[in-house]
């Protein structure tokens, strides 16, 4: 899940996603809402509507971005997202431009179930089969599959069939040392790909 899809204006389906992405992963008792809440008004520049949320940060000594993040790590800074929350988070998120939309064909087995409401584990475990056998070639093919069609799936604005953007990292070791680089590439065409950034 792209943790920037929060910032589009109309980030409903992006936060519906996130909490219930947030209800499969975590253990935590809280409410997954008020963490997206908090999480939404991190990245943009909607206001919680309270001095409760400006008061969180002003103990912290910082403000909230109102930008994309670019790691996402920085989701750490953000009140109610814990250690154990973010551990859980990790694996199934990831910082990218606003514009990068999830890929379909490359879904995990937890943020699919997450897409679709009800969807079971052995629903998702067939359609990751189907999609091995055949990638699907448009989001109107995935959203009319049986397995699919049958639950109250409504995310269709979130996806796309060809990734667009990719993570690379690169690890150097010697004896004494390593140096870990990564680079996040942006595909122009089949043959060209642009440097999005270098950490």
């Amino acid at each position: 899940f792209n943790i920037n899809l929060m910032h589009l204006s109309s980030s409903y389906d992006a936060s519906n996603l996130l909490e219930r992405l947030i209800l499969q992963t975590s253990s935590e008792s809280g409410s997954p809402d008020d963490v997206v809440r908090f999480i939404r008004s991190w990245i943009t520049e909607v206001r919680m509507g309270s001095s409760q949320y400006d008061n969180q940060y002003r103990e912290k000594r910082y403000r909230a971005a109102h930008t994309e993040i670019v790691d996402q790590h920085s989701l750490r800074l953000v009140h109610g997202v814990t250690k154990t929350l973010f551990e859980a988070l990790s694996p199934f998120i990831v910082a990218l431009p606003v514009e990068a939309k999830l890929n379909i064909n490359s879904l995990n087995k937890r943020v699919l179930m997450a897409l679709v409401p009800g969807l079971t584990s052995s629903e998702a475990d067939e359609l990751i089969l189907l999609r091995e056998q055949r990638p699907f070639e448009n989001i109107a093919e995935f959203s009319l599959n049986p397995l699919v069609k049958r639950h109250d799936f409504k995310d269709s604005a979130l996806l796309t069939v060809q990734s667009e953007f990719f993570i690379v990292n690169a690890v150097v070791k010697n004896a004494k040392s390593s140096i870990h680089r990564q680079w996040l590439l942006k595909r122009i065409n089949e043959s060209t790909v642009e440097v999005v950034w270098v950490s």
